[in-house]
């Protein structure tokens, strides 16, 4: 045979009689050639959905960070508004 099996079972038969089993099982090479395809695609849209997601909880951290240093920072910002709030109070008292 010059030709695969797949090339085979893809001709359309006028004079030449080739054994059915060969056609089936050149049409079930093509089938599996066609399924490795669809998951490599598969592979590939996973390997990206779980670079995503590792990224978003990379930045969701970040943010979770950023957060609590802000509430800290407005936190202190109160603590000395009070402090400088009684220092003429206290100044005042003393002269």
């Amino acid at each position: 045979m010059s030709k695969t099996l797949t090339e085979l079972s893809r001709s359309t038969w006028t004079t030449e009689n080739p054994d059915m089993g060969a056609i089936n099982a050149g049409s079930l090479q093509r089938i599996a050639a066609a399924t490795e395809k669809m998951a490599e695609r598969h592979t590939e849209l996973i390997r990206q959905r779980d670079s995503f997601e590792k990224a978003a909880h990379y930045w969701r951290e970040k943010s979770d960070i950023k957060d609590r240093r802000i509430a800290s920072l407005k936190g202190q910002i109160t603590k000395l508004r009070k402090a400088l709030a009684a220092q003429p109070a206290q100044q005042g008292a003393g002269e």
